[in-house]
């Protein structure tokens, strides 16, 4: 009901995704979870590293996110090395230039890119040669690779989307 999707399309969803018992009467909550966990591999812990260690991507560095300790921050990269010298970080920070040795070395899946358009390109490039399986695109850039998955954020687009969402709410829908 919550995202008005009829019970119906939602099962059949379920049982072209894999095998999940189910009845007339539902599914046991537990078992559906573990199963969408397991699907979209949900429950294993993934190694994320930031590009850009600017307002943004301190902000991650320093906040790292809390999803039961599925994401990890384990690495963040700038071209600027007096920043990564000066800056105070539990997480260890490399030069730009590294990046691709250290996402192998490191073993890291997931990639932040939040740096300027015109390093947005080079820094998925040595993301991709360090073996980053998706990269959460924060640059002014819009990204894209067939090899990798590639989520393009953008404030503005985010805050469009928000307020087309308002009038719906005024409305009651």
């Amino acid at each position: 009901k919550l995202v008005n999707i009829p019970a119906h399309t939602i099962r059949k969803d379920l049982s072209v995704a894999g095998k999940l018992k189910s009845s007339n009467a539902g599914y046991k909550a537990g078992e559906l979870l573990d199963f969408i966990k397991g699907l979209f591999n949900f429950d294993a812990p993934l190694r994320v590293c930031v590009a850009g260690i600017g307002l943004l991507g301190s902000s991650f560095i320093k906040n790292p996110v809390q999803e039961g300790g599925q994401y990890i921050i384990v690495a963040g990269f700038d071209t600027n090395i007096n920043k990564i010298e000066v800056m105070k970080s539990e997480v260890p920070l490399f030069p730009a230039y590294e990046m691709a040795d250290k996402i192998r070395e490191l073993r890291i899946d997931l990639g932040i890119i939040a740096v300027p358009a015109q390093a947005a390109e080079i820094t998925m490039q040595r993301m991709k040669e360090g073996g980053i399986k998706g990269i959460l695109n924060f640059s002014p850039a819009i990204l894209g690779d067939k090899d990798i998955a590639v989520r393009n954020v953008h404030f503005a687009e985010e805050l469009r989307f928000l307020t087309a969402m308002i009038p719906d709410l005024e409305k009651g829908v």
